[in-house]
């Protein structure tokens, strides 16, 4: 690949104002990329059942011959009779998908048609938390067998602060149970209807109720503030949450004089990282948390740093 120079204008970087001109004719080293019930116990009021999202029906819906999900419902050991069992596809190409949904019958089961693939599988009944099982059904295999545990509700509580700085109210804050024990730490996945959500109040503070024990990745955004990815054990002890104000980077990138329309500008940290597309006169913005950043512009078969 030929890797020519790119001219990237680029200003105003947090506070400062300053204006500063790369031109280096090197392929760019790629960076470390960040990721992006009570009234005030610390501020919040209890939060909603999900974050409001309806997962898409699965169509063609499963048929009788594809196979069954076997589902069988507990809590304490006994069979949950009555309880609403959903199951969601998670499907490589359209993301989650509702796969079926049944009542438990006396013995606390239920059987829903599901073709082959990857499922989460969700139990609730009057009382108690939701429980999550995840269920892979094999090709060739008539039935899997999907066990599901029901217990009590746990809170998780916690505030929202500026780095260096007071509560940030308005924050919102979103929960996914982890029902696997797979290695790393990728931001939440999960059907809207299974994402417990609420806002932070005037103090900085949210809770969380109606949750099942267990582990939560915990993904909280604020206008103005770098996103922040937390693990969080559920019951346990109230989080304190400090968001990063984020920096601005504005500037132009020109090819052979002219704008660069398209060019993809990367700002890269050891931490953090943004990223913008330059637009039909080449002017660009992204924003980043304050720090020192390596600016990269590529177009085509060109690049600066």
């Amino acid at each position: 690949m030929r890797v020519r120079p790119v001219l990237v204008l680029a200003g105003i970087f947090g506070a400062a104002a300053l204006t500063t001109v790369f031109v280096v004719s090197r392929l760019p080293r790629e960076g470390q990329v960040s990721a992006a019930g009570a009234a005030d116990a610390r501020g919040a009021g209890p939060a909603p059942a999900g974050a409001g999202d309806v997962t898409p029906a699965l169509e063609p819906a499963a048929r009788p011959s594809d196979g069954v999900l076997a589902v069988r419902v507990t809590a304490g050991g006994e069979p949950q009779a009555g309880a609403a069992v959903r199951a969601y596809l998670d499907d490589p190409a359209l993301g989650w998908r509702r796969a079926g949904d049944a009542t438990a019958g006396a013995d606390g089961t239920v059987r829903l048609f599901a073709r082959p693939g990857a499922y989460l599988v969700v139990a609730r009944a009057a009382g108690l938390a939701p429980g999550r099982t995840e269920a892979v059904r094999h090709a060739g295999e008539d039935a899997t067998r999907v066990d599901v545990v029901l217990e009590p509700a746990s809170v998780l509580e916690g505030r929202v602060t500026a780095r260096g700085g007071g509560p940030i109210p308005g924050a919102r804050v979103r929960a996914v149970q982890l029902v696997s024990a797979s290695p790393g730490f990728a931001p939440p996945s999960a059907p809207g209807e299974e994402i417990a959500a609420a806002q932070t109040g005037p103090a900085g503070g949210f809770r969380l109720e109606g949750l099942a024990p267990g582990a939560y990745a915990l993904a909280v955004d604020a206008a103005g503030h770098h996103p922040a990815l937390r693990r969080a054990p559920v019951p346990g002890d109230a989080l304190e949450i400090a968001l990063e104000p984020l920096g601005r980077v504005e500037g132009v990138v020109l090819l052979d004089g002219r704008p660069a329309a398209g060019a993809t500008v990367r700002a890269v940290s050891a931490d953090h990282g943004a990223t913008a597309i330059a637009g039909g006169d080449g002017r660009f913005a992204l924003s980043a948390p304050a720090g020192s950043y390596r600016v990269q512009a590529a177009l085509g078969d060109r690049a600066v740093a």
